[in-house]
């Protein structure tokens, strides 16, 4: 289904009708405000050059898969020629819709178009070979992983690339502070988080452990040769996974046990790189 996000125009409303929208208004604009900035760093650069290296590469279509408010689909309109913007969620969709095309005249109200349905579900919209590249920003572990995988791997063209990143809770990279100030601002996450994971029901304890194991394994249980033929190559990059936490709580927060899980076989190429001073800007490489 593609969701219907037309422009509306403004209609007369009373303030209670008003209030809900100025709240879900500044949430958005909160949550931009923490997000990377991509124009800024040249993190994604290194996706390009990955993508320029291959023969008979083209940058016609890109998809941002699980786009949130629009962030990432920004940054690759401003190298590819039409971006897809995709998600599961309704209220994120049509705010990367007024991020993205702010108003019906916008100059680039062409160059996107915006998919509500679930990134497992993306064959189900978008015919076979049809992306250049597809990227996915902090939501696979949300994800069914191999259902998305196959999803992705469909709609590429061949040769196209997928890029999957993520990050999670800060860490400080002075010494002096990563041992003083770190577990003081980890206890504040865990007891924050302890709520909402703990006590809802199996079901939800199942979808918690599932993405907490997934972000704790840096990723290394998507299994990208579980089945033959769908992918050519895989590089895993990894920055600090030596010294920091790849999750948004510590294993505290939780009243089960998280297990790391790693799907790295002989044919893929790990990177690794321990660079305290990474998080500043143009530092990539």
């Amino acid at each position: 289904m593609v969701a219907d996000l037309t422009w509306r125009e403004g209609q007369g409303c009373s303030s209670q009708q008003i209030e809900p929208a100025v709240v879900l208004n500044n949430y958005w604009r909160a949550y931009e405000a923490t997000r990377p900035n991509y124009a800024e760093d040249n993190f994604l650069n290194i996706v390009y050059d990955y993508h320029s290296s291959k023969e008979s590469t083209s940058f016609t279509i890109a998809h941002d898969v699980g786009c949130g408010s629009g962030v990432g689909a920004s940054e690759l309109a401003t190298r590819f020629e039409n971006v897809v913007a995709s998600d599961n969620n309704a209220s994120s969709l049509d705010a990367a819709h007024r991020f993205l095309v702010p108003t019906p005249d916008s100059k680039d109200r062409d160059k996107f178009t915006f998919t509500l349905c679930k990134g497992e579900e993306l064959t189900d919209h978008h015919e076979p070979q049809s992306a250049d590249l597809v990227a996915a920003a902090e939501c696979l572990p949300l994800m069914d992983g191999s259902a998305a995988l196959t999803a992705f791997s469909t709609i590429l063209k061949p040769g196209g690339t997928l890029a999957i990143w993520f990050y999670a809770r800060p860490h400080f990279s002075e010494p002096e502070y990563a041992s003083t100030c770190q577990p003081i601002f980890d206890r504040i996450l865990d007891c924050i988080f302890f709520k909402l994971i703990n006590g809802h029901g199996s079901k939800r304890t199942e979808g918690w452990k599932k993405a907490a194991e997934g972000c704790i394994s840096w990723l290394d249980y998507l299994d990208f040769f579980e089945k033959a033929s769908e992918w050519e190559k895989v590089v895993r990059r990894k920055w600090n996974n030596k010294s920091t936490q790849n999750t948004f709580f510590t294993p505290a927060a939780c009243d089960f046990k998280l297990e790391p899980i790693s799907k790295i076989t002989a044919e893929e190429e790990v990177i690794e790189v321990e660079d305290p001073s990474m998080w500043e800007r143009s530092r990539w490489k």
